[in-house]
């Protein structure tokens, strides 16, 4: 918990300082308020990204043979962003739905593992996308520097897939040779994580599918965002730049410096956006805009309480267990 509370300290003096600074401007929130429809639009956006990340995680899934119904999906999907939300960690709405996937199917943990790395795999490349298709929009100066970090994603998550397709097996077969059950236990997962990306190079549609879906899902959020924009009367920044500085902040905000991100995304956004503003323009506070959004999204979570309440008590006492060990694993104790 000492790691935690060190973390949101951070992000909490960081959103401080950009408020400080003037990239934050709170005032502007209050006065935008009274006129609440636009917030609710973008509220609205963000909702609707939550059944398209479950149609992604269940279309990967089904192609795994594994036994969830999209119903069953949807509500873990939920469930887990309302933990990732309010668990201590960076990694607790992932764990959360690794155990309840894994409780529903009784499979292979490794297989579920992965099905969720490619489901992560898929929002990145939905978001190297989006921000190609409005590079002809930018100044020279951030097309070459986004072409350049483009690139090396790209390259990185080609070069893992290769490897693990070409000579998955044979590095299973090496790990074998470590000592103690470790060697047993990282070759199977290996193994499994070997088969599981085969099946997925052999349906190229499956893989398409899910970035075509990540794409609507990231253009959603980029959408609340130039709403939330308009509402705090942000006119500066084209729709291109709110695509391109929304595309690396979801990208910085995932991070796990601060809770959650916290100012990581923020600073970033406000940032990219004060770049590609017009030269001349009024010096704005952009930052306020993804802190709406991180608001926002934080609301969507909380909904995550309500098929949680009407879940199984097992599947219940699970997530509690979960968010005991948690902090106790932050701050490094033994497991139990």
């Amino acid at each position: 918990m000492r790691a935690f509370a060190i973390k949101l300290a951070i992000g909490l003096a960081g959103v401080w300082l950009l408020v400080h600074y003037g990239s934050i401007d709170l005032a502007a929130i209050r006065s935008a308020i009274v006129t609440p429809w636009p917030f609710l639009l973008a509220f609205l956006c963000i909702v609707l990204t939550m059944p398209l990340s479950a149609l992604r995680w269940h279309l990967l899934l089904v192609r795994l043979a594994l036994p969830l119904s999209y119903r069953k999906v949807l509500d873990i999907t939920f469930i887990s962003q309302f933990f990732h939300n309010f668990l201590p960690g960076s990694y607790g709405g992932d764990l959360v739905r690794l155990a309840m996937a894994y409780r529903e199917t009784s499979r292979s943990i490794n297989t579920i593992a992965m099905s969720m790395l490619v489901d992560r795999l898929s929002g990145l490349a939905a978001l190297l996308l989006l921000g190609f298709s409005v590079e002809s929009s930018l100044p020279q100066a951030i097309t070459t520097r986004f072409e350049w970090i483009a690139a090396l994603a790209a390259a990185a998550m080609a070069a893992a897939l290769i490897i693990a397709v070409l000579w998955g097996d044979a590095i299973a077969a090496l790990m074998t040779r470590l000592p103690g059950k470790a060697g047993r236990i990282l070759s199977s997962m290996a193994r499994d994580l070997t088969g599981a990306i085969r099946i997925y190079t052999a349906s190229p549609m499956t893989a398409l599918m899910a970035v075509l879906i990540s794409v609507l899902q990231f253009s959603l959020i980029i959408g609340a965002m130039v709403i939330v924009g308009n509402a705090l009367q942000l006119q500066s920044l084209t729709i291109p730049g709110y695509a391109v500085a929304g595309v690396w902040s979801i990208i910085a905000n995932a991070i796990p410096i601060t809770p959650g991100g916290l100012g990581i995304g923020e600073a970033t956004f406000g940032h990219l956006a004060a770049l590609m503003v017009p030269a001349g323009s009024p010096v704005e506070s952009y930052g306020t805009v993804y802190l709406v959004i991180r608001l926002l999204s934080f609301t969507t979570g909380a909904l995550g309480l309500i098929p949680w309440l009407f879940y199984s008590r097992e599947s219940r006492h699970l997530t509690l267990s979960l968010a005991k060990i948690l902090p106790r694993r932050e701050r490094g104790a033994p497991e139990r």
